[in-house]
């Protein structure tokens, strides 16, 4: 279940351009830029499990499981991304993320030694092909490398807006998360409120809808939430982005129903240098 928190928490960060009262709104990665990210996610997860027979929930109480269980954790992370010189036959740009800092759940993998290396297109996420400076078996790695490059897959803005307007993207999108795919039909509104000299301000909706299959036990949910974002004009990236969601999953089997509530609260700080 941490693996899919932490799924999640990847998805949520984007981007755009300008003109006289209007601006292009696209995102991606320059060449020869330095993007260093600091991000923190408060999430509370409360586990509710119902069922037709009292004496399944009247044993587990009794082994002091309590029902429901609630789960608090904060996650935090540093990184730096570096991007290198355009390749112009390939349109591509060599990226690599370096893990500067993480709490203590995240250190036990992500050191100041783990590297992700891999490619870029303007206006689409980055494709990672490697990873150096981990503790983990190779087939680990994989999964990993396909959980991050998997949001490749995720549609980014491109079209211009003035203030008043807003821009909606809808993408289907499959991440592999702990031996299972997940499913999400994932959309996002982002409304431009003003500009203001080099930045302009959005007001962000996400809504999505999850659907994936664990060991013959469908799983679907659902969630929504809310945020701001900070867009630098200059760089085409955001600045500043805070999103809260919530997601509802449901798991039910053999007269028994699990239910999962996740409230999470984002938190990412992006400065973009040349380098």
């Amino acid at each position: 279940m941490k693996n899919l928190v932490t799924g999640f928490g990847f998805l949520l960060i984007f981007s755009f351009g300008f003109g006289q009262g209007a601006i292009h709104f696209t995102m991606g990665l320059l060449p020869n830029n330095s993007y260093h990210q600091s991000v923190t996610q408060k999430i509370r997860i409360e586990l509710n499990l119902d069922s037709s027979t009292a004496d399944i929930i009247a044993k587990m109480e009794a082994n002091g499981v309590r029902n429901p269980t609630v789960q608090e954790q904060e996650t935090s992370m540093e990184a730096i991304t570096k991007s290198g010189s355009l390749n112009k036959q390939t349109g591509k740009i060599p990226v690599t993320m370096t893990i500067i800092n993480s709490d203590e759940n995240l250190a036990r993998v992500l050191t100041p030694e783990t590297k992700f290396l891999g490619t870029a297109r303007f206006n689409e996420m980055p494709v990672y092909d490697s990873i150096s400076g981990i503790t983990l078996q190779e087939n680990q790695k994989q999964q990993m490398l396909k959980a991050m490059s998997s949001l490749s897959q995720i549609n980014l803005p491109n079209r211009s807006l003035v203030p008043g307007q807003s821009d909606t993207l809808h993408t289907p999108i499959s991440i592999p998360v702990g031996g299972v795919t997940l499913k999400m039909d994932y959309s996002t509104i982002y409304y431009l409120k003003s500009i203001r000299e080099k930045t302009a301000f959005f007001d962000v909706y996400v809504n999505f809808v999850l659907d994936m299959e664990v060991k013959d036990l469908p799983i679907a949910g659902y969630g929504s939430g809310t945020g701001s974002m900070e867009y630098d004009l200059e760089k085409h990236y955001p600045s500043v982005y805070k999103l809260k969601y919530k997601i509802i999953m449901r798991i039910a089997r053999e007269g028994l129903v699990l239910r999962m509530n996740m409230v999470s609260d984002l938190n990412s700080i992006s400065k973009v240098q040349a380098l």
